[in-house]
């Protein structure tokens, strides 16, 4: 579903791209290009990123205990308490699970900021134990090796991003290439002489 709302939006985007690109101003041309390549390289940006993380994820799966990496079972990074990463997973026919992971096992992805959904790279057979924090129960998680920004999501939801903003700016720049056009027009055929 959500890979044919993107190609709506780029069907979208390109259509009204090439309109704006050979009835605009040029002004507007020029600025349109340049938006458009700017969000276009983030995009592009975003999915390099996810096919690099997707490789050496595949090494981590090999090698450690994983959570995280599928959408039943998301973890995202609420807060920290107590020296510990405070995480929200999510399950199936019951509330999500609050996971802890001690600050000291690993660092958390710089991209949390935005994207605040983690991949959870653990010893196999690694203990876990329940203790009680400011939000709630937590299974504290032992073992943590690293963890790891869930780069499909960032990336899909990344290019989503890209492809709306590059079709809301195409859609204004359309908008005002085709009142300016048709207001042309009207001047044209009544020979400019409205006074």
């Amino acid at each position: 579903m959500g890979y044919v709302i993107i190609g709506c939006l780029l069907a979208g985007t390109v259509l009204l791209l090439i309109y704006d690109l050979r009835f605009a101003d040029k002004r507007r041309r020029k600025l349109t290009a340049a938006v458009d390549a700017v969000f276009t390289a983030i995009a592009a940006a975003s999915v390099l990123y996810a096919v690099f993380a997707n490789i050496s994820y595949k090494d981590d799966k090999d090698k450690y205990d994983i959570i995280g990496d599928d959408v039943v079972g998301a973890v995202r990074y609420m807060k920290t308490e107590n020296d510990h990463y405070i995480f929200s997973r999510s399950q199936i026919m019951s509330p999500a699970e609050l996971i802890a992971v001690p600050k000291s096992a690993a660092e958390l992805p710089s991209l949390s900021v935005v994207y605040p959904y983690v991949i959870i790279c653990s010893q196999w057979g690694a203990e876990s134990y329940d203790a009680d924090f400011p939000s709630g129960k937590c299974q504290v998680m032992t073992g943590v090796v690293k963890m790891r920004t869930e780069h499909i999501g960032f990336a899909f939801l990344t290019s989503m991003f890209s492809a709306s903003v590059m079709f809301i700016y195409n859609l204004i720049v359309f908008i005002r290439t085709f009142a300016d056009r048709r207001k042309d027009a009207r001047e044209n055929s009544t020979g400019g002489s409205d006074k």
